[in-house]
């Protein structure tokens, strides 16, 4: 018996083979666009390492800043470099030390109390200009006109402000630890006894009061009763901190530094510490 095998319409063909080619079409073009998607994630992943490789490099050249900043710091303050403790805690000490430095430049006596032109006479033996007669001279003579600002050279008390035999119109000021300054041969006074002064406030004016030979401002400095050479209070600032220590000898440096670091420790807040 011979089987006869049923004839598939041509035009059935055409069809079938059309929507297969669209099939595979389709699933080229599926194809395609998941290439184009990871290619457009690749390479956005790409551009996102690049950017983070460039802030990485800026944050090594900041880090590297500010490590070279604090160094340069710390040797300012004379403190040691420890590169073991992290660059916040070194940070902290360095923002103590200098607050201790600026709490006792503001407490002692220090600068210039009118604007700095010179020196006419020195602290140390002299022949007095009128007297003649040979004697300490225990201040310092600053050059200055008739009616030149004078300012308090640290926080204090006005402790006297009246006129003195020799040195005119006085003001004198107790401050903090034993010392005190005097300020003679004044025009004007601008404060009276028993005010409470901060560093820079204005306490008269410069003037030929007393027994002088001309207009200046006679400049005293003192530690518990000990005149002391204005000079190296009048140059003393933040840059040479640390000369005065050895120039003036009669004060109790130490004793009064870690006194300042003490009770300026209560009121600093440490920051927490973190890693480099």
């Amino acid at each position: 018996m011979i089987k006869i095998e049923p004839k598939v319409p041509y035009a059935l063909v055409v069809i079938l083979v059309a929507i297969l080619a669209s099939t595979a079409h389709q699933a080229f073009k599926d194809l395609s666009s998941q290439e184009e998607l990871k290619a457009d994630l690749i390479k956005k992943q790409q551009e996102r390492i690049l950017e983070l490789e460039e802030g990485m490099a800026v944050q090594d050249q900041e880090l590297l800043l500010a490590k070279s900043q604090i160094n340069a710091i710390e040797i300012s303050l004379g403190l040691k470099q420890d590169v073991q403790v992290s660059l916040q805690t070194r940070l902290n000490l360095a923002l103590k030390s200098s607050k201790d430095r600026a709490q006792m430049l503001k407490l002692i006596p220090s600068g210039s109390p009118v604007i700095y032109k010179g020196i006419s006479s020195r602290y140390g033996y002299r022949k007095h200009p009128v007297t003649k007669r040979r004697a300490l001279h225990r201040g310092t003579d600053l050059k200055a006109n008739i009616g030149t600002p004078v300012y308090a050279t640290a926080d204090g008390i006005v402790e006297s402000a009246h006129t003195v035999r020799g040195f005119g119109r006085l003001v004198e000021l107790d401050h903090a630890y034993g010392f005190k300054s005097r300020y003679g041969h004044l025009s004007k006074i601008a404060v009276k006894k028993g005010s409470v002064l901060n560093k820079g406030d204005l306490i008269g004016y410069s003037g030929n009061s007393g027994i002088s030979t001309g207009a200046h401002l006679h400049y005293e400095v003192s530690f518990v009763r000990q005149s002391l050479n204005p000079y190296w209070f009048i140059k003393w600032e933040q840059d040479n901190f640390d000369e005065i220590f050895a120039k003036v000898k009669r004060v109790t440096w130490d004793q009064i530094s870690s006194d300042i670091a003490l009770k300026d420790s209560d009121r600093f807040i440490v920051l927490s510490d973190s890693s480099d």
